[in-house]
């Protein structure tokens, strides 16, 4: 399976358009189609989403709700979670 996802994975990195889409489904239906698949998690096992709640994207998202009438722009979102105007993009 590697040997068929790795290059779509790479390609997909730098692709755009509805070739993003054609590269992405292409390697959904290959993992889905491998006979050697393994489980990687117990049946029981629930993700704790606490984790989640401290990232950047939550610090940007509480701006947008406590500024809601006022004036920004993506770049202005991207300084208070310390990256990038682009990364900031690429997150959504």
């Amino acid at each position: 399976t590697s040997e068929v996802v790795a290059p779509k994975l790479a390609e997909l990195m730098h692709a755009h358009g509805i070739r993003r889409i054609e590269l992405f489904i292409a390697i959904v239906n290959a993992l889905s189609q491998d006979i050697q698949m393994q489980q990687l998690t117990s049946n029981d096992y629930l993700p704790d989403p606490s984790g989640y709640m401290s990232n950047g994207l939550n610090r940007a998202l509480a701006f947008i709700d406590a500024n809601l009438v006022e004036s920004f722009n993506e770049g202005d979102l991207a300084e208070i979670v310390g990256i990038s105007r682009s990364t900031f993009s690429r997150s959504f």
